[in-house]
């Protein structure tokens, strides 16, 4: 259970940060 939990978290970080790196490279057009 607690194995399951890292790998969502972990899928959740990796989303967050893909979102990050997009919205920077908006945010410098």
């Amino acid at each position: 259970m607690l194995l399951l939990d890292l790998q969502q978290f972990s899928i959740r970080s990796h989303a967050l940060a893909d979102i990050s790196v997009i919205a920077a490279l908006i945010n410098q057009v």
